[in-house]
């Protein structure tokens, strides 16, 4: 669901006015209209604020990992982008990396 039904859908289903809405919400009434009515991309924190009045949460999270092999044999961390970052080398058997400080070692 867009959020932009989600929101006038709330405001439909409670009966509560853009005025009263953007005060409670601590929205500016012009930057709730552009949002609603122009399509305009809100701001994080206006976001958080708009979708916390009518009773949402925003939450942020890493997206799954998926890896890939280079030529070298050398897993990469394709979540990262192109700012890609090797993985530690792992041991399967006990679940050990080599970043991890409680691996046994020789």
């Amino acid at each position: 669901m867009k959020y932009t039904k989600l929101i006038l859908d709330y405001l439909k289903a409670h009966g509560e006015t853009w005025d009263t809405f953007t005060k409670r919400a601590h929205v500016s009434r012009s930057t709730f209209y552009k949002i609603l009515k122009k399509g305009n991309v809100p701001r994080l924190t206006t976001f958080e604020k708009i979708m916390d009045a009518i009773g949402y949460s925003v939450i942020v999270r890493p997206k799954p990992t998926s890896t890939s092999t280079d030529n070298a044999g050398t897993e990469t961390d394709r979540r990262a982008g192109s700012d890609a970052m090797p993985l530690p080398a792992s041991d399967t058997s006990s679940g050990c990396t080599s970043a991890s400080k409680s691996c046994p070692t020789g």
